[in-house]
């Protein structure tokens, strides 16, 4: 149980933001406005550090409650440091600068502490409303959506009434706010659009990492909710780890006669992407420099064959067989549509770089436009013998 009470725990997360390491976060919640931000990031193993490290402990286990008056704390901090930016915010309030703070502003957790991480595998009932960090790789994101937050709903006779929504069901109010009104029915009340308020809001799903699969299974995956200034940042291929509050979902909401079980979700904090596509890094002038000298090199593609053997080949094995498995060198298979799908890796030049046996021919071009020289391939090798590895 947490040693703060209630104003406690307020005045030591508004002494935490203004005194750690001379008032760091301070000074970024003052320079929000130049960056038009909304959230800041704060470190787990910070809290963890600060005195006794009460704050991190209370943070993992009463996460709902900790972080909303962390918010609370950090916006009336952004009002003293900003009021004008702050008064733009709060436009997303239906209460004006009379509520604690926007829907929109968030303080964000990370955990760069890898031994408080949790496996997707390992997930279960005790850790419901907890704050975790999953890594993943994510597989699937959809499109932006608006997520109503505050519903404002009006009555056959023109009253409105201000509903708070959580989860996916529309929840509509029970009678009108005007005491005189005497309308009692949700089926007379119908959502005012233009009055209501919209939070962005997307969903991704992860799947365990290929090296945390055990032997004979398949992967396991966790559908992520994303709100704010995180959308749209995320695409399929990137391995994450995801910071948020592990939810139970109702399977599903349009069933007159409810399930028992549920359909737990994560809540994200924060996405801390770790890995990126070939195609999204860049290449620095070292690195470009190697390949153009490498794209010269006629005894190349030799090399690259003896390199393979090094790392474990057998030498029974023919040359043909190893350049094969060079081209296509397999790393992880999982089904998908029906058919196989392989992760490859080339070394020692694309060594880390996975991809489809389809997309050899796009990485080559990549890696090789710094150069007129063509990259040695073997020969014969053509797209379509490249696709068939796949099938």
């Amino acid at each position: 149980m947490s040693e703060y009470t209630q104003s406690g725990k307020e005045e030591k997360l508004t002494e935490f933001i203004e005194k750690y390491k001379s008032g760091r976060y301070r000074k970024k919640i003052a320079g929000l406005s130049q960056i038009n931000g909304k959230s800041i990031l704060i470190d787990l193993s910070e809290l963890a550090e600060y005195e006794d490290g009460q704050i991190g402990m209370d943070i993992l286990n009463n996460s709902d409650e900790v972080l909303d008056q962390f918010e609370t704390a950090a916006f009336k901090i952004l009002i003293e440091e900003d009021k004008a930016y702050a008064e733009r915010l709060s436009k997303n309030s239906p209460f004006g600068m009379g509520a604690s703070k926007p829907i929109d502003f968030c303080v964000r957790i990370k955990d760069t502490n890898e031994d408080r991480h949790i496996s997707i595998r390992k997930i279960g009932a005790q850790h419901l409303d907890k704050l975790v960090t999953v890594p993943g790789l994510v597989v699937r994101t959809s499109n932006l959506q608006p997520f109503l937050v505050w519903g404002v709903f009006s009555c056959s006779t023109g009253h409105s009434t201000i509903i708070k929504q959580e989860g996916k069901a529309l929840k509509k109010p029970l009678s009108c706010s005007e005491p005189n009104c005497g309308i009692n029915r949700d089926k007379y009340f119908q959502l005012d659009k233009r009055s209501s308020l919209f939070i962005d809001y997307q969903e991704i799903r992860i799947q365990e990492l290929p090296e945390e699969l055990p032997a004979g299974h398949l992967p396991r995956a966790f559908d992520v909710q994303i709100i704010g200034d995180l959308v749209n940042q995320i695409r399929p291929g990137d391995r994450v780890d995801v910071t948020g509050i592990i939810r139970a979902e109702e399977e599903d909401v349009s069933k007159i006669d409810k399930l028992t079980t549920f359909n737990a979700v994560i809540e994200a904090r924060h996405i801390q992407v770790i890995g990126k596509e070939p195609e999204d890094l860049p290449l620095v002038k070292e690195d470009q420099e190697r390949i153009t000298e490498l794209a010269k090199d006629e005894q190349l593609y030799d090399k690259l064959i003896q390199s393979k053997k090094k790392k474990g080949y057998q030498e029974s094995k023919s040359s043909d067989s190893v350049t094969k498995d060079l081209d296509c060198s397999t790393l992880t298979r999982y089904h998908k549509k029906g058919r196989n799908q392989r992760f490859l890796q080339w070394p020692p030049v694309m060594t880390g770089i996975p991809a489809s046996s389809g997309q050899v021919y796009k990485y080559l071009g990549k890696y090789n436009q710094f150069s007129d020289e063509p990259v040695p391939v073997r020969k014969g090798l053509t797209k379509k013998k490249v696709k068939n590895y796949d099938e």
